[in-house]
């Protein structure tokens, strides 16, 4: 899976557009048939008892976030328009919308007695509707991001963007008075409709092993966001991915393979995206305290946001 900056060439424009669509279509198609396909498949006589089973989970778990990432990398380099990205959005959301309202079970079992099928087969067009709706979901984030970083017009925009971003993720993901735990407990089954889990082979849940892992719209969105920024300010894009690949692949691991172990996402991808391209982000004085200032004044708002929400939308103390 080589990863190359495209570069100016004798090809017109078209042509090269061309090339950069049938890539993006392979790779979400690899995405996709590897995300259907593997929760289906027993696991291989090879991989048979505990060490060996970890070992594969290892190596599902890596290889799902590195299509992922890879996915989100070749958006970058389309460098789509604003009005093109929210093109994108708009479509994938009216089809994850669809398969969304066609997986309400009231909907679901008309539909299947409709199409005269049995119970014991409704499991076929469930999972491929599920299947659906993850990869529409996974399309409105990216595309989302990739409208998004059009906001980043300088390269040190990006570092105050970064700071912020890691501890306003740990703070709604990982503390009790967080939107986005709060959403969670109060409507569990919301869960199931807007995050991509993890796929892993079916033989791992009969042995013992139950991966929980799952990849939050915001991860997805944010991870495209940065690649489109930094790609579009000719920063180090090859380096950004492999750094960003690294931190939420170890992260994955950690939450499958760790007991009870938890983390925001944004917290390795941030870093990461810092450490690549630390020497694109050199601030004057005055511009580090404004960056100061701005990061401090938006945790602040969000802080605010996070204690009201928890209060007196949810009803939490």
């Amino acid at each position: 899976m080589a990863i190359e900056h495209p570069t100016v060439d004798s090809c017109s424009p078209r042509h090269r557009n061309h090339a950069l669509v049938k890539k993006i279509l392979v790779v979400s198609g690899t995405y996709a048939a590897y995300s259907t396909v593997l929760p289906l498949l027993p696991i291989p006589a090879i991989f048979q008892g505990r060490v060996a089973e970890i070992a594969l989970l290892i190596l599902t778990t890596s290889l799902f976030m590195l299509l992922q990432l890879f996915m989100d990398l070749q958006f970058a380099y389309a460098d789509l328009s604003v009005r093109a990205a929210l093109s994108g959005v708009g479509i994938s959301g009216l089809i994850w919308g669809g398969a969304y309202f066609a997986l309400e079970r009231p909907h679901f079992v008309q539909l299947m007695h409709v199409l005269q099928m049995a119970p014991n087969e409704w499991y076929i067009p469930n999972y491929i509707l599920h299947q659906a709706m993850m990869m529409c979901l996974t399309l409105v984030c990216i595309f989302g991001g990739c409208m998004l970083s059009h906001i980043v017009r300088e390269r040190n925009i990006l570092l105050p963007v970064a700071l912020a971003a890691i501890p306003i993720d740990y703070l709604g993901a990982m503390t009790k008075f967080g939107f986005t735990s709060n959403v969670v407990k109060s409507n569990p089954a919301l869960l199931y409709a807007v995050t991509v889990p993890v796929p892993v082979a079916r033989g791992l849940l009969v042995h013992g092993i139950q991966p929980a892992a799952i990849v939050g719209p915001g991860d997805v969105l944010f991870m495209t966001f940065f690649l489109c920024a930094v790609n579009r300010l000719r920063m180090n894009t090859v380096k950004t991915y492999w750094y960003v690949y690294l931190g939420v692949a170890v992260s994955m691991l950690c939450v499958v393979l760790l007991p009870n172990f938890n983390i925001a996402a944004l917290i390795p991808i941030g870093i990461a995206v810092i450490i690549a391209n630390y020497k694109y982000l050199t601030l004057k004085r005055s511009e580090v305290f404004a960056t100061l200032y701005a990061v401090g004044f938006v945790l602040v708002l969000v802080l605010c946001f996070y204690l009201y929400t928890n209060h007196y939308v949810f009803g939490r103390k």
